[in-house]
């Protein structure tokens, strides 16, 4: 706040001036009491606000005050002006005075139960309020009510201002703007990062999940949706909590948080029905990881202590009612301490707290170790044929033999704490603290050091419906071809045969025209077969 070269801010310790453009500070707190959350100056009069206090007032920049604290009292933590009306909000109310603070007049007509308030800003010369259940209002002084305006923003936030006429809020999950004195507002993020939490693909589209609010993209993560996807519905609102799984039946978004328990989300994520709440829910343990074989429904528990039964409960859990009832399934796991689960088709792979992997391939009836990651334990895992991915707090872990090895892959992420995966046919989706990243599926394969000096094949995506792409390698020059065989022996696509350098490369195969099956690929050098592989068409 500043005032004639005064600079004015309001700490912890009470209110400190500058007359030095903040080179020193001098503190004034002759008559507070208190630490300080708004200040405002309005004319000649300077307003403090404080958590317990209500409002001080001073009449000489800040060198004594006096409370006003007989009818605001408690927290005052924001102030707006309009002409001579000063209005300041807070979590028991807003106020307001037009005499300089000695009096002030409840401004509450027309909130109903929204008295709470986040924010205030005047805007063309009106006074704007946003409440805590995410409304905002407009002060009319004829009338002395507030008028509500607008209703649509789910996001929490604290903070707005005014440029002109333009309205501008800062909430959990970005900046928003309005242009038509708060009757709409649109988000604003361009060059912003947005830290996302769990992903899911779902048919074409990617699915972020920040803050407990869905965000979509539609062209691999290169772009998403400046408007958050609404899901909430009349009776109960999601969005207040962070989720804790986010899958997909192959149709709809599955998810799971600490308030609502485990719902499912329409293929748009705009309908939203609840299949069990939170107090129902392995009686009352947040999910760690949610997937879906066929018609039934997994979900997993990081072994956390229920305060209900006084015990640490963990492991795996299955349902075949549409998650009405689940049970229990923890038979092979050393360790109950889940912390990501997976199904592919119908096998199951579930990671744990002591860095173990586990696979059942009988509905979690029993669990096998497949193996161990190195220097962590996994809390995000993704799959395509034999490629398994992880994500951890040391970065993204791949494994090209379903999970019996592990190494670690972080070349070109700026940040290797790793929220949530998600895979396309070519790509994999990595959720940061910087953000969304992508890398080609291919590229992050890796090669043996056991097998830098002989030929090999791998193919991605496996099974395959539509493109599908080989990578190589040769130990040395030499003229390759590839050639694929149906079941039958009968040749089905090959490439010109070519002469290449020692080293690693790969060809792209539509398989879209093919019949479903198992093909063979062969790899030749010089004339001689060096190597073969399978692809499954789908």
């Amino acid at each position: 706040m500043v005032r004639h070269k005064h600079f004015f801010a309001g700490t912890d310790n009470g209110v400190y001036v500058s007359t030095d453009e903040g080179a020193t500070w001098t503190p004034r707190n002759t008559g507070l009491s208190s630490s300080i959350t708004a200040i405002l100056l309005s004319n000649t009069t300077l307003y403090a606000g404080s958590p317990n206090n209500g409002v001080y007032v001073s009449n000489d920049l800040g060198s004594s005050w006096k409370s006003s604290t007989t009818i605001i009292g408690g927290y005052a933590n924001c102030f707006g002006v309009t002409g001579s009306n000063v209005y300041a909000t807070g979590p028991n109310g807003v106020y307001r005075t037009s005499d300089n603070g000695a009096n002030w007049l409840q401004a509450e007509n027309g909130l109903g139960s929204d008295t709470a308030g986040y924010a205030l800003s005047n805007s063309g010369g009106s006074m704007f309020l946003w409440t805590t259940p995410r409304n905002m209002y407009q002060w009319n002084d004829a009338s002395s009510t507030w008028k509500r305006i607008f209703a649509g923003l789910q996001e929490s936030g604290g903070l707005m201002c005014t440029v002109g006429s333009r309205l501008f809020l800062s909430t959990t999950t970005g900046i928003f703007i309005s242009d038509d004195g708060g009757t709409t507002a649109h988000a604003s993020n361009t060059g912003m990062i947005q830290v996302m939490n769990k992903l899911a693909v779902n048919g074409g589209a990617l699915y972020a999940e920040h803050s407990g609010f869905i965000y979509t993209s539609t062209d691999q993560g290169a772009s998403w949706s400046s408007e958050r996807v609404n899901h909430y519905n009349d009776t109960t609102t999601i969005g207040y909590t962070a989720f804790s799984a986010l899958t997909t039946d192959g149709a709809n978004l599955l998810a799971a948080s600490a308030l609502y328990g485990i719902f499912r989300l329409t293929a748009n994520a705009t309908q939203v029905t609840f299949l069990v709440p939170y107090t129902q829910l392995f009686d009352q343990i947040v999910a760690s990881g949610l997937a879906v074989s066929g018609s039934t429904i997994f979900a997993s528990a990081a072994n956390v202590f229920n305060v209900n039964t006084a015990s640490h409960v963990g492991g795996v859990f299955y349902s075949t009612d549409n998650a009405q009832t689940f049970t229990q399934v923890n038979s092979g796991l050393q360790d109950t301490g889940v912390t990501a689960l997976l199904a592919e088709g119908s096998t199951l792979y579930a990671a744990t707290d002591d860095g173990g992997v586990y696979t059942s391939t009988n509905n979690g009836t029993g669990w096998t170790l497949i193996s161990n990651v190195p220097s962590s334990f996994l809390t995000s895992l993704a799959i395509n044929g034999g490629t398994m991915f992880g994500g951890s707090d040391v970065g993204v872990y791949v494994s090209v033999d379903h999970g019996a090895h592990w190494s670690l892959h972080n070349g070109g992420l700026s940040s290797v704490s790793i929220h949530g995966l998600a895979l396309d046919a070519k790509y994999l989706y990595v959720s940061t603290d910087t953000g969304v990243w992508r890398g080609q599926i291919i590229d992050l394969l890796g090669v043996p050091e056991s097998k830098q000096a002989m030929a090999w094949l791998q193919t991605f995506p496996n099974p395959s419906s539509g493109v599908a792409t080989i990578r190589y390698n040769v130990p040395e020059s030499g003229e390759v071809r590839f050639r694929i065989f149906d079941a039958l022996g009968r040749l089905v696509w090959s490439n010109q045969s070519s002469t290449q350098p020692p080293g690693i490369n790969s060809v792209e195969v539509n398989t879209l025209s093919w019949p479903k099956g198992c093909y063979n690929a062969v790899l030749s050098l010089q004339g001689d077969v060096v190597g073969r592989t399978k692809i499954i068409r789908e």
